[in-house]
């Protein structure tokens, strides 16, 4: 029971590994990415509408830290697995920075037109690719990660059934052990008992002995029994002798 059980255990405890060390950081890296792709989106709307040269900085600057995030986070589920949604989500994104060059030139000349133009155009076809790839990963992460957790739990399911199958039958065996080992110690002691009254009730018979065939403790005690009698037989044998 103790080696099952930690048997069991350790299969338990490899699934939430998976789940904590896989797929949690991968979930966690995509959601982050998502986020930081329509952060991204809304500052460049946001800086199309601005005019002051300084706030448009202020926002490029903010515009090239998501950036570093956002290719660092690609970056990171590369290394957790490299597949062909990630590579090319990584393709759309190039593609997208392209048309984000072009926009942000635009939009500094205060060409408001050509700017709509670029971000409802072709750069907006790069940035669906981007979220449909991402929605994707999301979906594939959010079903690997109930896959896992269903693991778990079909392992404690079986565990728990097995475990009570087993008290069961350890209930059981041990009532049947029970009996068998009170029968074992009752059977010669009851033969015991019986031969020691035929001997009381036929006038203390020395010339009999007690015949117990068991082999253990009772057997040992029948045994001395008999020592005993033929003991007493010797010295009434004696004492017939001396008084003759």
């Amino acid at each position: 029971m103790g080696v099952f059980a930690i048997t069991s255990l350790s299969k338990v405890n490899n699934t939430s590994t998976i789940i904590d060390e896989k797929v949690m950081p991968r979930f966690k890296c995509v959601e982050t990415l998502n986020f930081n792709v329509a952060r991204y989106r809304s500052l460049e709307f946001q800086h199309i509408i601005l005019t002051d040269a300084t706030a448009m900085t202020e926002l490029e600057t903010r515009m090239n830290d998501t950036q570093k995030s956002i290719e660092a986070g690609i970056q990171e589920y590369q290394g957790y697995e490299k597949s062909d949604k990630i590579n090319k989500i990584y393709a759309a994104w190039k593609t997208y920075i392209s048309e984000h060059e072009k926009l942000i030139a635009a939009s500094r000349k205060l060409d408001t037109e050509l700017s709509l133009s670029i971000i409802k155009g072709t750069s907006k076809t790069s940035y669906d690719a981007i979220a449909s790839g991402l929605e994707e990963l999301i979906s594939e992460n959010e079903a690997n990660s109930k896959k896992e957790s269903e693991i778990g739990n079909n392992i404690y399911a079986e565990v728990r059934t097995l475990v009570i199958i087993v008290i069961i039958a350890a209930v059981i065996a041990g009532t049947v052990l029970e009996f068998l080992i009170v029968g074992s110690i009752r059977k010669p002691l009851s033969l015991m008992e019986k031969k020691l009254r035929e001997l009381v009730e036929k006038g203390g018979d020395l010339t009999k002995s007690i015949e117990v065939d068991s082999k253990d403790e009772i057997g040992r005690l029948a045994l001395e029994v008999n020592k005993f009698i033929a003991n007493i037989r010797e010295i009434i044998i004696e004492v017939n002798v001396a008084t003759n």
